[in-house]
């Protein structure tokens, strides 16, 4: 089989009319607990963490905007960091561990073509993602469903597209491009 079967082999199993693609995107790094104001004992040291760890905010095509909390902060600085490298080829971004992350090794052994957070599992309000993938010398599509931040990073990494459920995104409240205009700093997808 060529490369171009292949394609139009995954491509099968996309329904693009479902989804919006992601056409920026950008990690939010809120204060550290430390910064914060003194808060009630009564609150919730889960829901006080969360509120710490980054956001990634994604610019969809038909200009929504699409966000997603919760993120670890491993994930969301290595997502900057591959933003940063694309936007700013002569930066030096590269990692002094020869070791690989999952994200690289994922990449090195398959062709990634596409990522789609597709659904919210209500009993733990939480996003689920999914990656297309072709494993190399498998020679067909095989879909892994994921942590949305990583099949982000892994999708970033390997150039891929990136997708949102149009469902996602009316049952999230999405803002208007209007809205966003004065928000900039986003990066290119």
């Amino acid at each position: 089989m060529v490369k171009k079967d292949i394609e139009d082999v995954s491509d099968e199993y996309f329904d693009r009319s479902l989804y919006l693609k992601v056409a920026k995107i950008r990690p939010l790094f809120p204060l550290p607990l430390t910064t914060m104001p003194p808060t009630s004992v009564m609150m919730n040291p889960t829901i006080l963490a969360n509120l710490t760890k980054p956001v990634l905010e994604m610019r969809l095509e038909d200009g929504k905007l699409f966000r997603m909390g919760g993120i670890p902060p491993t994930i969301a600085i290595e997502i900057w960091e591959v933003l940063e490298s694309r936007k700013n080829t002569a930066l030096d971004l590269e990692r002094r561990d020869p070791r690989l992350t999952l994200s690289q090794a994922i990449i090195e052994m398959a062709e990634v073509k596409r990522a789609k957070i597709t659904d919210i599992l209500p009993k733990f309000n939480v996003y689920v993602a999914e990656i297309d993938l072709i494993p190399e010398g498998f020679g067909k599509p095989i879909t892994l469903r994921m942590i949305p931040s990583h099949a982000i990073l892994i999708a970033l990494r390997a150039g891929a597209s990136i997708f949102v459920s149009k469902d996602l995104v009316e049952n999230n409240g999405s803002e208007s491009s209007e809205d966003m205009e004065t928000t900039g700093n986003f990066y290119d997808v």
